[in-house]
C-alpha cells in the first residue's frame, strides 16, 4: 500500500495527532530553544496528573526560572539539544504544591527543529520492590549465616559417624599411606593388631595398575571388585576373620580436595561385603549448565488499525515486538494478531473489530501477552480506544513493556512463598540435626532409622542445547538407604546414570518436566535392577530441581497381578480416574489460578485509591472463570453417568427442546445473531432419547456462534426424515458460516480433550459430550463443510437419532 504523505499528515491528521497525544498514557511535556534559555511549551493530561494539576500556570516559562533550585535538569537539557540524542535521567522529585516524593525516570529527546520531550515514567512502586527485595535478602543472609555458624558447631561430631558407621571406611593421606579406619572395617578383616598393618599403602594394592593410579591422582573416583581368602587372612599374625572362604568386595575410593588449594589431599576408601550381589556398575559423568538470554525492552509503542489493516505504527512499536517498522507497516489483523500470545488472541480480535467500529463498551486498559519476532513472550501494557481517522472509526493501541515490572512482581511472590518455605524448612531440618547430633549414637541412628518412605532432593543437569540429559541426587534420607539398598555417601553428588548404571537415568523425561513446569507428578515405577515397584510422588518449588517421595508397593502390586478376573474392569477405572485427575489439574487449576490471581491484584490495588477503577473488571474474569469451572464440572458428571450406568431412553418432543435451546441461545447472544432459522419437514417430531437431548443442541448452537462469522453470525437447522438398515431416523442439521474445520481435523474433533478453536490437545469436553450423548441413542454425529470441498465456508454438524 502506497501512503501519499501530503495527505497523509493533513490539518485534519495533525489533529488526529495532536488528540493522540493528549491522550497518551505516559506522561509527555516539552520545551522550545529559544536564545540561551528553554520555554515551557506544552504538556499532555497524563504529565499534568503526574504534577499534581499544578502545571497550567508554567506554560511559557523560562528553564531558568522552573528548575533554578535544580541546575542539574538545565544542564540536561541543553546537552539534549547541543548533542542531538536521547538522555534518561533517574531521580527523587517533589512538585511543587505537592507532598508526595516520586521516583521518576525521564526520557529525554531531542525533537528538530528547536525542541526537547521529555517523557516521564513513574517508577515509584518498581523502587518500593527493588528495596523491599533487598531487605528481604538482608534477613536471609543473616538467618543462612547463624544457620552456618551452629552447623559449625556440630562438625567435630562427624568423627563419630566415621568411626561407628557400618560401612567399612579407610582414609589415606594424598601419597596412599593409611591414615584411619573404623571399626566396621576392622570387625571386616577381624583385625586385632592395627599397628601391624600401618604400613599399608593405598597405591601398593595388587589390583590398582597405573592406569588406575593416574585417574586417581588426575580426581577421578575409582570402583572395583575383588576377592579375598578369609582362611589365608586367618594366618597372619594381625588378623582373626570370623568368616571362611572367599568373599567378593566392592572397592570405591574417592579422591577428596579438603585443602584451600583444590588440590588433592587424601583417599576414601568405601568398602562393602557383595558376596551374594550384583553390583558391577557403569560409570558416566556429565555436567553441562544451559544459562538464561536477557531481553530487551522499548519505551512506548503506537499503532492504528482500520479497515482490518495497519494504517500507521511508530519506531518504538516495532522495536518492542522487535520488527522493522516497514514489515509491520503492511501487517493485516491476521499477521497483528500472530503476535499476541495464543490465548489471549481471540479477546484482543474481538477488542480490535468493536473499536474499528466505534463501540466503546469494552476496557481501554488491560494488559496482555505478546510474542516478539525472536519467538521471546513479552507483558505489554495496551491503552487503546477508538478514534476518528481519516474521518472514519479507527482503532489506537498503545503499548508499553511491562515486563520488568511483571517480573519484579512474580520474582517478589515466588521470593516471599518459596524462600519462606525454604528458610522454614532449614530451620526445622537444622534444629532436627542439631538435636540429633548431640551424641554420635543418636545421630548414627537417625541416618540409618528406618522410615515409611524415601525422600530424595536432585538437580537437572542440561546440555548446551538445553535438554535434560541426567540428573543429581543431592541429598536423601535413611529411608532411601533401605528402599534402594544404596547408601547415602555413594549417592550424594552423583549422578543418577552413575548411581543407577543407566543412561539415560530412570524417568528422565518425567522428572524434567516436573522441574521445568513445577506442576505435581505421581507415577508407579518398575526398577529393573532391583526388581521392585515404587510409587513415586515428583514435585518442585524451583525449576531445575525437583524432590522425589517414593515408596515400595512390589508386594501391592503382585497382589494385583493375581486378580485376573478382575483386571479390565479395573484397568478401565484407573484409567477413567487419570482422566479425569488430568482433566482437573489442567482446567481447574487454570480457572481456580485466574481467580486467585485477579484477587491477589484486588488485594494490592484496594490501597491505592487511583487504581479502583479496575477492580470491577478483575471481579467480571472471576465470575467467568468460575462460571466455566461450574460448567466443566457438570459435563463431567454427565458424562460419568453415560459410561456408569444405563441409559433409559422415552419418547421426546425434538422440536420442543431445539425451541428451547434456541430461546436460550437469543437471550444469550441477544443482538448478536444475524439469522437462525429453522427447516422442517413436519412440526411434530418425536424421538427415542431422554432430556440430555437439550445439552446436544446447546453444545451445538453455541459452538455454531463462537465460530460464525462475527459480523453476521447465520445457523440453519434442517430436519428430515432418514431410513438406514430399515430402521427409522430423524436426521439433524445445524448449519454455521464460520471459519470451517479442516479435513485432517474433523477426525479428531469429537476426542475427548479436543478444541475447535485451536485445534489442539486441551480438556475441552462440549463435542466430546455431545457424541457420548447420542451414541447412548443408538444414534451418530459426524462433521462435513457446509460447501462441499471448501471448509472455509462454514461447518455442517449432522446427526441420526433414532425415531419414536
Amino acid at each position: 500500500m502506497t501512503i501519499d504523505k501530503n495527505k497523509h499528515f493533513n490539518t485534519e491528521q495533525r489533529e488526529d495527532i495532536g488528540a493522540i497525544f493528549e491522550h497518551l498514557p505516559i506522561p509527555v511535556h516539552y520545551w522550545k530553544k529559544i536564545g540561551d534559555d528553554f520555554i515551557f511549551w506544552g504538556y499532555n493530561k497524563a504529565n499534568d496528573k503526574l504534577a499534581g494539576n499544578i502545571l497550567k500556570d508554567s506554560v511559557g516559562k523560562k528553564a531558568s526560572v522552573i528548575h533554578s533550585n535544580e541546575p542539574h535538569l538545565i544542564d540536561l537539557l541543553k546537552k539534549c539539544y547541543n548533542e542531538k540524542k536521547e538522555l534518561f535521567l533517574e531521580t527523587k522529585y517533589r512538585f511543587k504544591e505537592s507532598e508526595q516524593e516520586k521516583n521518576l525516570r525521564g526520557h529525554y529527546k531531542f525533537v528538530p527543529p528547536d525542541y526537547v520531550v521529555i517523557a516521564t515514567l513513574d517508577i515509584t512502586k518498581e523502587k518500593h520492590f527493588e528495596q523491599k527485595l533487598k531487605k528481604f535478602n538482608k534477613s536471609l543472609e543473616e538467618k543462612v549465616n547463624k544457620r552456618t555458624k551452629e552447623l559449625t558447631r556440630t562438625k567435630k561430631k562427624f568423627k563419630g559417624l566415621f568411626i561407628h558407621s557400618p560401612i567399612p571406611i579407610i582414609l589415606f593421606n594424598k601419597k596412599g599411606d593409611l591414615l584411619e579406619l573404623n571399626k566396621a572395617t576392622v570387625k571386616l578383616f577381624g583385625i586385632i593388631d592395627i599397628s601391624k598393618i600401618s604400613h599399608f599403602n593405598l597405591f601398593e594394592h595388587p589390583r590398582l595398575h597405573q592406569d588406575l593410579k593416574r585417574d586417581l591422582e588426575q580426581g577421578e573416583s575409582l570402583r572395583l571388585t575383588t576377592n579375598y581368602n578369609m582362611e589365608s587372612l586367618q594366618k597372619s599374625p594381625w588378623s582373626e576373620p570370623d568368616k571362611d572362604g572367599d568373599i567378593l568386595i566392592d572397592i570405591q575410593i574417592t579422591p577428596l580436595k579438603l585443602g584451600s588449594d583444590d588440590k588433592i589431599s587424601h583417599y576414601l576408601m568405601h568398602l562393602q561385603d557383595i558376596t551374594n550381589k550384583e553390583t558391577i556398575k557403569k560409570k558416566l559423568r556429565e555436567s553441562e549448565q544451559m544459562f538464561r538470554s536477557i531481553a530487551e525492552q522499548a519505551l512506548i509503542g503506537m499503532v492504528i488499525i482500520q479497515h482490518d489493516k495497519i494504517q500507521f505504527v511508530n519506531k518504538n512499536f516495532a522495536q518492542i515486538l522487535g520488527y522493522g517498522r516497514n514489515e509491520i507497516q503492511n501487517w493485516k489483523v491476521e499477521d497483528f494478531l500472530n503476535s499476541i500470545y495464543p490465548d489471549d488472541r481471540e479477546m484482543i480480535l474481538n477488542y480490535i473489530k468493536k473499536r474499528q467500529k466505534g463501540i466503546n463498551d469494552i476496557p481501554n486498559r488491560y494488559e496482555t501477552r505478546a510474542i516478539k519476532k525472536s519467538g521471546e513472550i513479552v507483558w505489554v501494557e495496551n491503552f487503546a480506544k477508538s478514534i476518528r481517522y481519516n474521518n472514519e472509526p479507527a482503532d489506537l493501541v498503545i503499548i508499553s513493556d511491562i515486563s520488568t515490572r511483571k517480573n519484579t512482581e512474580k520474582k517478589l511472590r515466588e521470593h516471599q512463598v518459596e524462600l519462606n518455605e525454604l528458610i522454614d524448612d532449614l530451620e526445622e531440618k537444622v534444629m532436627e540435626k542439631t538435636e540429633k547430633f548431640r551424641e554420635s549414637e543418636k545421630k548414627y541412628r537417625s541416618l540409618y532409622n528406618n522410615a515409611i518412605e524415601g525422600l530424595a532432593f536432585h538437580k537437572i543437569v542440561y546440555n548446551t542445547n538445553n535438554e535434560a540429559v541426567d540428573y543429581i541426587i543431592q541429598d536423601v534420607n535413611s529411608a532411601f538407604e533401605k528402599l534402594t539398598d544404596r547408601k547415602k555417601k555413594y549417592v550424594i553428588n552423583r549422578s543418577a546414570s552413575e548411581v543407577y548404571g543407566l543412561t539415560p537415568p530412570p524417568l528422565l523425561n518425567i522428572y524434567a518436566k516436573v522441574a521445568e513446569t513445577l506442576e505435581p507428578e505421581q507415577i508407579e515405577y518398575y526398577f529393573l535392577p532391583l526388581q521392585k515397584y515404587f510409587r513415586i510422588s515428583v514435585f518442585s518449588f524451583k525449576k531445575g530441581t525437583f524432590i522425589t517421595l517414593f515408596d515400595d508397593i512390589t508386594d501391592t502390586k503382585k497382589a494385583k497381578y493375581q486378580l485376573e478376573k478382575s483386571e479390565r474392569r479395573y484397568k478401565k477405572a484407573y484409567n477413567r480416574m487419570n482422566f479425569y485427575k488430568d482433566l482437573f489439574a489442567h482446567d481447574i487449576n487454570n480457572f481456580l489460578q485466574n481467580i486467585r490471581s485477579a484477587s491477589e491484584l484486588i488485594g494490592m490495588e484496594l490501597s491505592d485509591i487511583k487504581d479502583k477503577e479496575y477492580i470491577d473488571e478483575w471481579i467480571n474474569i472471576m465470575q467467568d472463570q468460575i462460571n466455566k469451572a461450574a460448567k466443566l464440572i457438570s459435563n463431567v458428571q454427565k458424562i460419568s453417568e453415560l459410561e456408569e450406568s444405563e441409559t433409559v431412553l422415552h419418547k421426546v418432543d425434538l422440536c420442543r427442546l431445539l425451541n428451547k435451546s434456541i430461546d436460550s441461545l437469543r437471550s444469550m447472544y441477544e443482538g448478536s445473531l444475524s439469522e437462525i432459522g429453522i427447516d422442517s419437514y413436519q412440526e411434530d417430531i418425536f424421538v427415542k432419547a431422554n432430556d440430555l437431548l437439550e445439552e446436544v443442541f446447546d453444545n451445538l448452537l453455541i459452538n455454531a456462534v463462537k465460530h460464525a462469522d462475527k459480523d453476521s453470525i447465520k445457523i440453519k437447522i434442517q430436519i428430515t426424515r432418514k431410513v438406514l438398515n430399515d430402521k427409522q431416523f430423524i436426521r439433524v442439521s445445524v448449519i454455521d458460516n464460520g471459519k470451517g474445520i479442516k479435513d485432517s481435523r474433523k477426525e479428531n474433533i469429537f476426542q475427548k480433550g479436543y478444541e475447535r478453536s485451536s485445534g489442539k490437545q486441551g480438556m475441552g469436553l462440549g463435542l466430546y459430550l455431545v457424541d457420548k450423548i447420542i451414541k447412548s441413542y443408538g444414534g451418530k454425529i459426524w462433521v462435513e463443510d457446509r460447501v462441499k470441498g471448501d471448509y472455509s465456508k462454514g461447518t455442517k454438524f449432522i446427526m441420526l437419532i433414532p425415531a419414536s
